[in-house]
């Protein structure tokens, strides 16, 4: 279920990036190609009335009012409003949402606790009784499909049905995970000109550095400061460790420095970028040679490899 989910995900994100600008400023498209898909792949058939009531009548008295999606619990009741909006909206409508659950409680003396608003992309949980409401953020597009599908377990079928609702921490359901291979050794200094990337050495006044030596051995010559993070980025991409799914939140959350278009943390380009090489992610090198050097080691200890086993070359 969880490898089907992370598919799903994966499936949506290129949807978003190749037809985001035809499904953005249409619920109905929003809703076929975004918000169907991602509710089947939790277990809310969306085509089954006995899971789901599309378009759920919360009309009271001469207000005529619907929701999107109830999902329903094994009786037929509510369990999760879900209220859908265009991709394009990225407004937060929590009192709507919160509204429109808490008139439908009071009117049939219902208990339903959680609501969703979501525009395909950004989803986010509201728990009414709870105050700040806001239960769970998150966003499928800039972040790695597993990780977006492990949050989103929250709203899985069986979980909600229970009226549970529980983030997963680690992957569920004997999704056999391998463990990571313990970080080689640091290898000893190939020489005196040799220093490791966690000792001491100038860099705003002092020589740049002419190569790079990985815990494998490897070696890559480097013509500039930035073919520090290229070359650290190309050989994690060649060991299977950095990919085009996870590149974005391999530095830092708060500022991405790679991504597969080649836009930042704000969807804006880049002031400065390049390729790494044939793997489809984009670099930002707009940044000092101290931030450079910092970023490295951000990149290599994100992906369990020890700085200290890395090496730069000074002539």
């Amino acid at each position: 279920m969880l490898d089907d989910l992370v598919k799903t995900i994966e499936t949506l994100q290129e949807r978003i990036k190749e037809h985001g600008h035809r499904i953005g400023a249409y619920e109905s498209r929003t809703r076929a190609a975004l918000i169907d898909p991602m509710l089947c792949a939790l277990g809310w058939n969306v085509a089954d009335p006995s899971l789901v009531d599309v378009e759920y009548d919360v009309s009271h008295k001469t207000e005529k009012k619907w929701i999107d999606y109830a999902l329903l619990d094994q009786t037929g009741q509510p369990v999760c409003f879900v209220e859908a909006k265009k991709l394009d909206d990225k407004s937060r409508p929590v009192s709507q949402t919160i509204g429109n659950l808490q008139a439908e409680n009071e009117a049939k003396k219902s208990a339903v606790r959680y609501c969703v608003s979501t525009n395909g992309d950004q989803w986010i949980v509201y728990d009414a009784t709870k105050t700040p409401p806001v239960e769970m953020e998150t966003s499928i597009m800039g972040r790695d499909a597993s990780k977006s599908a492990l949050e989103l377990l929250a709203l899985w079928m069986r979980s909600l049905q229970l009226r549970s609702f529980n983030k997963a921490h680690e992957p569920l359901f004997d999704v056999e995970v391998p463990p990571l291979p313990p970080p080689p050794p640091p290898p000893p200094p190939l020489s005196t000109e040799w220093t490791s990337l966690t000792g001491d050495f100038l860099i705003s006044n002092g020589p740049r550095p002419v190569a790079v030596q990985f815990p494998d051995g490897q070696s890559v010559a480097l013509a500039v400061w930035q073919d520090l993070l290229s070359a650290t980025a190309d050989w994690l991409y060649g060991k299977n460790l950095l990919t085009v799914s996870n590149c974005r939140e391999a530095t830092d959350s708060k500022r991405h420095i790679l991504s597969p278009d080649g836009l930042n943390h704000y969807g804006k380009p880049f002031v400065q970028s390049v390729k790494i090489g044939s793997t489809g992610i984009v670099l930002d090198v707009h940044l000092s040679n101290k931030d450079k050097l910092r970023y490295m080691r951000k990149l290599l200890t994100h992906f369990s490899i020890d700085p200290s086993a890395v090496y730069l070359k000074f002539p």
